[in-house]
C-alpha cells in the first residue's frame, strides 16, 4: 500500500481480519497467518473479525463483531470482557451494491463479492470510530481497488492490507514502540532479534574469521536500516520522514558494498589468490573476478549471474560516497480517482533495466513495481520508492550471500542446530515459526 501516517503517536491498533482469509490459510498451516493470530491477546493490538464458523482455535480466539439491525439504522457491536462498544453503521445497502457493481465490473455481483465490499464499509465505520485501524484480507479485488475505495470515504482511510503486508506493518509497529518479539509475549532485546533474523536468512553463516563475522554484523545493521526505512514509510510523507528515510537508505547502500568487500577479501585469502592491490579486490572488478574463476569457476558464475545486482549497488555507492547524494522528491497522484503520495528517488533508465534483470515485476496492488520502480509516462522519467526497493534488495542480497558462503565451503548452521537443545537453538526455532516481518 502507498505511504501514509499509521504509526505517529500510535500505541494501540485495532486489527480487523477477514475470517475466510485466515480460515483458508490456517487450513494450509500458513506460518505468517499463525504468527499474526498468536498476538490475539497483545497489549498493543485489538483484534476483531467478521462472524464465521471455524474449526481453528487460533481464529476462535478472535472476537467477532455483531451487526445489529434496527429501524433507526444498523450498528456494529463489539463485546470485550466487561466492555461493550457500539459503532454506528450508516451506509445504505444500495450504495454498497453500487460500489460492488463498479469494482467487480458486473451488473449483478455474486453474494460473496457484495459481502467482501461490505467489509470495506465496515472497516470505514471502524476507522470513523477509532483511527489507525487496519483491515487484513487477501481478496484480490479489494486489494487492487483499495486506493480507489479510500477516495470514496473522504477523511477515512481504510488501510486494507494483505496478510504478508500486515505482517511487515505489525512488526514495524511493535519495533516503533520498542518491542522485538520472537513470538507473542516472547520479548527479545534488539540486538538478539536481529542476530536471529540474520542467522535465519543466512543459514551458511557460522562464527569464524573476523571478515565473515564483520559481514554478519553489517547484514544485521542492514536489516535495522531496512526497518527504519519502513517505519518512515508508515509515518507518511513529510520533510522529516524524507530526511530520515534517505539517511538510512544511504547507510544501507554503504553497508551492502561493505558486505561485497568482505566476501571478496575472504575469497582472496581462502582461495590463495593474494591479489597485490587491495583496492582492486572487489566483486565489481573484472580482473579479480577472473582470478576467482581460475580457482572456483562456480563462484565466478554465481557472481556473473548476479552482475545486475552488484552493478546496481555500486551505482548507488558512487552517488552516496563520491558524487551528488541521492535525493527524494514528493510525488502526488490525483489521476483516475486514485489519490496517493510517495517519496521517490529519481533513477536513470539503465539502472531500471538492472532492477528488471534482478527479477522485478509489476506489483499486483501498488502503483509501482515490486522493487518500487515508478514510470512517469508523460515525461518518460523513472523513480524509485526506497522502502519497497530496499526490501527486495535485501531479499536478493540474502540469497546471493548465503549461496556464496556455501560455494566457499561453509556448512548449514541452521541444520546443525535442529537436533540440539541449547537455549539459542530453541529460541531460533521459536523465532523461525512465529516471528513477524521480513
Amino acid at each position: 500500500m502507498h505511504s501514509k501516517d499509521l504509526l505517529k503517536a500510535t500505541k494501540k491498533i485495532q486489527v480487523f481480519i477477514d475470517s475466510k482469509t485466515f480460515d483458508d490459510l490456517l487450513n494450509d498451516k500458513d506460518r505468517v497467518a499463525i504468527a499474526i493470530l498468536r498476538h490475539y491477546d497483545s497489549d498493543y493490538l485489538e483484534f476483531v473479525r467478521d462472524p464465521m464458523e471455524t474449526n481453528h482455535k487460533e481464529l476462535e480466539n478472535i472476537i467477532e463483531y455483531e451487526m445489529i439491525l434496527k429501524d433507526s439504522g444498523a450498528k456494529l457491536k463489539i463485546k470485550r470482557k466487561n466492555l461493550e462498544t457500539g459503532i454506528l453503521f450508516g451506509y445504505k445497502t444500495q450504495d454498497i451494491e453500487a460500489i460492488a457493481k463498479k469494482i467487480c465490473g458486473k451488473d449483478t455481483p455474486k453474494k460473496f463479492e457484495v459481502n467482501n465490499i461490505t467489509k470495506a464499509f465496515i472497516q470505514a465505520a471502524f476507522n470513523r470510530h477509532t483511527q489507525n485501524n487496519i483491515f487484513i484480507i487477501n481478496n484480490k479485488i479489494l486489494l487492487k481497488n483499495r486506493t480507489w475505495l479510500e477516495c470514496k470515504f473522504p477523511g477515512c482511510p481504510l488501510n486494507i492490507m494483505s496478510v504478508e503486508e500486515a505482517s511487515i506493518f505489525l512488526d514495524l509497529f511493535f519495533k516503533k514502540n520498542g518491542n522485538y518479539y520472537a513470538s507473542s509475549r516472547y520479548h527479545l532485546n534488539k540486538g538478539y532479534w536481529y542476530r536471529l533474523s540474520m542467522q535465519l536468512k543466512i543459514p551458511h553463516y557460522e562464527v569464524s574469521e573476523s571478515l565473515i563475522n564483520t559481514l554478519s554484523t553489517r547484514f544485521s545493521y542492514g536489516l535495522m536500516a531496512l526497518d527504519e526505512i519502513g517505519i518512515q514509510y508508515y509515518l507518511g510523507v513529510n520533510n522529516d520522514t524524507q530526511e530520515t528515510k534517505l539517511y538510512h537508505f544511504n547507510y544501507l547502500i554503504a553497508l551492502i558494498t561493505g558486505m561485497f568487500d568482505n566476501l571478496a577479501l575472504v575469497t582472496n585469502k581462502s582461495l590463495g589468490i593474494n591479489h597485490p592491490f587491495l583496492t582492486r579486490i572487489n566483486l565489481n572488478q573484472d580482473e579479480f573476478v577472473k582470478k576467482i574463476g581460475k580457482q572456483k569457476p562456480d563462484i565466478r558464475r554465481h557472481i556473473q549471474s548476479n552482475n545486475a545486482l552488484i552493478s546496481l549497488i555500486y551505482y548507488f555507492r558512487e552517488q552516496v560516497v563520491h558524487r551528488e547524494l541521492p535525493h527524494l522528491e514528493i510525488f502526488e497522484n490525483v489521476e483516475d480517482g486514485n489519490n496517493w503520495v510517495a517519496s521517490f528517488i529519481p533513477i536513470p533508465k539503465q539502472e531500471v533495466d538492472k532492477i528488471h534483470r534482478c527479477g522485478d515485476r509489476q506489483s499486483k496492488y501498488d502503483p509501482f513495481t515490486q522493487w518500487g520502480v515508478y514510470k512517469l509516462s508523460t515525461h518518460n522519467l523513472y523513480f524509485l520508492e526506497p522502502f519497497h526497493f530496499s526490501e527486495q534488495l535485501i531479499k536478493k542480497l540474502t540469497l546471493f550471500i548465503d549461496t556464496y558462503l556455501q560455494l566457499l565451503g561453509y556448512s548449514d548452521f541452521i541444520k546443525s542446530q535442529e537436533n540440539t537443545n541449547t537455549e539459542f537453538a530453541n529460541t531460533l526455532g521459536l523465532y523461525k515459526r512465529f516471528h513477524l516481518g521480513f
